[in-house]
């Protein structure tokens, strides 16, 4: 079996280590032991003070991505992206830091809305409150920098990036060429998008609200939210170049796909959709990508970040959920055979644990695991954390 890097430990012991930025390492299966925590480190503090300014960090949302064979994080600190590596994922080290200096809308103080980083795609994509949707530039040398970039007007801003056959693409929320709705376009510069295809279900034109892709061969399928509630619907691309095309197959039950509600195992086809109106988290099997069948339910109420990952096939998937708008929402689950088994969930919500003597103004805001499922990235308004 393989296994993670996940540090096991007697049953009811906990280890905490410095702090820095607080990454948590679940274990996986072993006789006589149970799995442990361990706070590593603190990316960001600035809980010194509740008082909003632009020119002070907050921690809001966070994506872990691949970039040529390596491990990357990055984290929205509410006007600028920071970009970690984290080969060692409970260790992770600063790698580049944008300096857009876009501004910020009258009285806002954090204007960053939401970004997406493909992985192995040499682009990202911000939706910006001021400057709205912005193409990133993120370079071809051996570790991602901040190298240029292109801001276009949109009714709705932001999108979502993924790689297909080498080529990044785009997916946009909302595109004058598709009568306000989702167009696909390739991005072979900030400045030159390629215009493919408005994407339409059954007709209609998709509403984009956030979304994963997976490669599955020469394939990609897109698991795209639509409109409001971000109902999934999953799209499949074919091709490249001219003759590439994205189709409409399917529309999954109850899976959602808004915002990081939705994650993707693909060393286990699994994946993990979190649905805010059904107050469920649904584990599905996506053996077959267009037609995912439910596993698995967690009740959870107002879970709005999910993340599925594990080492490798056939290795224990982990789950991480933050849910609500409160604090010590954070929850981590195994995705075993027999259904999801919690990993000592106290830990999180205990105010007696040295990573939750915080002062005002800690607020649970997103949360995300490292490629191999070993590290977890808190996010917690003023305080990031890496466990």
């Amino acid at each position: 079996m393989i296994r993670s890097r996940f540090q096991m430990c007697a049953p009811g012991s906990i280890v905490l280590g410095a702090l820095v930025a607080a990454v948590l390492v679940p274990a996986l299966p072993a006789a006589a032991q149970s799995y442990c925590q361990e706070w590593t480190q603190v990316l960001l503090d600035t809980s010194e003070s509740c008082v909003s300014d632009p020119r002070r960090a907050r921690a809001f949302g966070v994506e872990a991505f691949t970039w040529k064979g390596r491990d990357y994080l990055a984290l929205n600190a509410g006007n600028e992206l920071w970009i970690y590596n984290i080969d060692d994922p409970d260790r992770p080290v600063l790698t580049a830091e944008s300096a857009f200096q876009f501004g910020t809308v009258g009285d806002s103080d954090y204007d960053l809305l939401e970004f997406d980083v493909g992985n192995d795609s040499r682009f990202a994509v911000l939706g910006h409150k001021k400057v709205r949707t912005v193409v990133v530039d993120l370079g071809t040398a051996e570790v991602p920098r901040f190298t240029g970039h292109t801001t276009y007007e949109a009714t709705e801003p932001g999108g979502v990036m993924f790689n297909h056959g080498g080529q990044s693409y785009l997916v946009t929320r909302a595109n004058d060429r598709c009568s306000l709705n989702a167009g696909l376009f390739s991005v072979s510069s900030t400045s030159n998008l390629g215009f493919v295809q408005c994407l339409e279900v059954d007709g209609t034109g998709l509403r984009l609200n956030g979304g994963q892709s997976l490669a599955v061969g020469a394939d990609t399928y897109l698991y795209l939210g639509d409109g409001d509630n971000g109902t999934a619907r999953i799209f499949k691309v074919t091709g490249s170049g001219p003759s590439l095309s994205a189709s409409y197959v399917s529309t999954p039950s109850g899976m959602r796909a808004y915002g990081n509600s939705l994650s993707i195992d693909p060393h286990n086809m699994l994946a993990a959709s979190a649905n805010v109106d059904a107050g469920r988290v649904t584990i599905y099997d996506i053996s077959n990508p267009a037609q995912p069948t439910e596993r698995w339910q967690i009740t959870k109420r107002w879970a709005h970040h999910v993340a599925l990952r594990s080492v490798g096939p056939g290795a224990t998937p982990v789950l991480s959920i933050v849910a609500g708008a409160g604090i010590n929402t954070a929850e981590l689950f195994l995705i075993k055979s027999a259904g999801p088994e919690p990993v000592d969930n106290a830990f999180w919500s205990d105010l007696s644990q040295p990573h939750n003597e915080f002062q005002a103004c800690v607020l649970d805001t997103a949360g995300t695991l490292s490629p191999n499922g070993d590290a977890f990235y808190w996010s917690r308004f003023t305080l990031h954390q890496v466990f």
